[in-house]
């Protein structure tokens, strides 16, 4: 059950309330997704805010309000629960979760909307986040990377994010395409999340040649740190334990190239070669080619 909600407009639209079996990533950190790697579609990123953040096809009980304080911009927040038990198949069609673990994952967002006119709109998002879910710190009390020695290990009661979400038209051309370039990122709570920050920049054409107005052609490149932490614990743990060592990992940069073909209204197929340097923010793993193809059907 991914969504089973019920919205309520009030003050002629001004203000809106849903709630119900509902999911973040519906409502806040919205991007277009033009591309395979989750890097750069926000369904897969938003996974890196919290680990309380459960995306399609996970939903959980929640409450989301919308307030327009004018048309341009909107003050959003949502509460919903953080219960890990989401994540079990058997809860996939209660309406509330079971479980000894209990926990909110309230999200803030300001939304502004902007259009210069000729179709070159643009939208740009701010959001913080904030998780009562009980998380286990990625480096023990000794400064080494949990569950490397012995050390005691202490369990963290919240976890807090930060994100930023901005898109912007930038041409039109004369079959309604034209460039639009699109930037995020987000910063997690580096204490908890072994993904501690993830950025990523690129654009895409729609209608790229006169001749195919349906197509589109994209470009994007990010890069996937290993939390601040974990990467700082490990570089002590290769330094003070004489005669054994870990994988220090750090950075990972993935770049995607793609085009999308549409062969009919329905059918519309995407190749796509990505190149991620660094696999796993390991310096000493080999840099990795991997060719896509994604088949869209709608009937």
């Amino acid at each position: 059950l991914t969504q089973f909600s019920l919205t309520q407009h009030l003050f002629d639209g001004q203000l809106s309330i849903k709630a119900g079996r509902i999911y973040p990533s519906a409502d806040f950190f919205a991007m277009s997704c033009a591309f395979q790697h989750l890097t750069f579609c926000s369904g897969g990123s938003s996974n890196y805010i919290s680990s309380a953040w459960y995306g399609d096809p996970l939903s959980a009980l929640g409450v989301q309000v919308t307030y327009k304080l004018t048309d341009n911009l909107l003050i959003k927040a949502g509460s919903y629960d953080a219960n890990p038990e989401t994540m079990s198949l058997n809860q996939g069609l209660k309406l509330g979760t079971s479980g000894n673990v209990s926990g909110t994952t309230a999200v803030g967002e300001i939304e502004y909307k902007v259009d210069y006119g000729n179709g070159l709109d643009g939208d740009y998002r701010v959001g913080i986040v904030r998780s009562s879910l009980d998380r286990t710190k990625l480096v023990n009390e000794a400064g080494y990377p949990a569950g490397s020695t012995g050390d005691a290990v202490v369990i963290q009661d919240t976890d807090n994010a930060f994100y930023i979400n901005l898109e912007q038209q930038i041409t039109r051309n004369a079959a309604g395409g034209g460039l639009r370039l699109f930037a995020s990122m987000i910063r997690s709570d580096n204490d908890i999340a072994s993904v501690g920050e993830v950025l990523a920049f690129g654009g895409f054409i729609n209608a790229p040649f006169p001749g195919r107005p349906g197509d589109r052609v994209g470009l994007a490149i990010g890069r996937n740190s290993v939390s601040s932490e974990l990467t700082n614990a490990q570089r002590l743990y290769n330094a003070e334990m004489v005669g054994d060592s870990m994988a220090v990992r750090e950075h990972e940069y993935p770049i995607e190239l793609n085009y999308n073909y549409v062969i009919t209204p329905a059918i519309a197929v995407m190749p796509s070669v990505q190149y991620v340097i660094n696999p796993n923010g390991d310096e000493d793993a080999e840099n990795a080619v991997i060719w896509g193809l994604q088949v869209d059907l709608n009937f």
